[in-house]
């Protein structure tokens, strides 16, 4: 824990850093079939599915690199979603914050950027341009995606 040493009267426990952890998270793949989000199959599953974060507080850094794969036929073309964040996002309405997507040949708009999902471990692909969610692309394809949210 960081305590900072206050001469000027505050209280110390609230100059304390006492929630750091480091750790990984499994990146998962999810679709949507018409009523409901399911989660997605691969004809090659990706090299990696472990991402690492850092948790300090509230806020959350994540990174993942997934190596190369390949999506099944019942997820190419639909609605796109990414799960297994660490923790979920804040329930605070209008909080959907953003991860940047390397690599957004993984989806059929070339995504480079997401929302995690209020009050959820999910991220929403977006339409370069646009607030649509991408649909997942078919074909050999990996991806990078890094960022910084809220969690309650």
């Amino acid at each position: 824990a960081y305590d900072e040493d206050t001469t000027d009267g505050n209280n110390i426990s609230s100059n304390t850093l006492d929630d750091y952890e480091e750790g990984t998270w499994t990146f998962g793949i999810q679709y949507h079939n018409g009523s409901a989000w399911v989660n997605g199959g691969y004809d090659a599953a990706p090299a990696n599915t472990t991402g690492s974060y850092i948790k300090v507080g509230r806020i959350v850094h994540i990174t993942i690199y997934t190596g190369v794969f390949n999506v099944n036929a019942a997820t190419v073309s639909n609605s796109a979603r990414i799960s297994g964040l660490p923790f979920n996002n804040t329930s605070a309405a209008e909080q959907y914050n953003v991860l940047t997507i390397a690599h957004g040949d993984t989806f059929t708009n070339s995504a480079a950027a997401g929302y995690v999902e209020v009050n959820s471990n999910t991220v929403r692909p977006t339409v370069p341009g646009g607030i649509a969610t991408d649909t997942w692309k078919d074909g050999n394809v990996y991806m990078m995606m890094t960022g910084t949210y809220i969690t309650d």
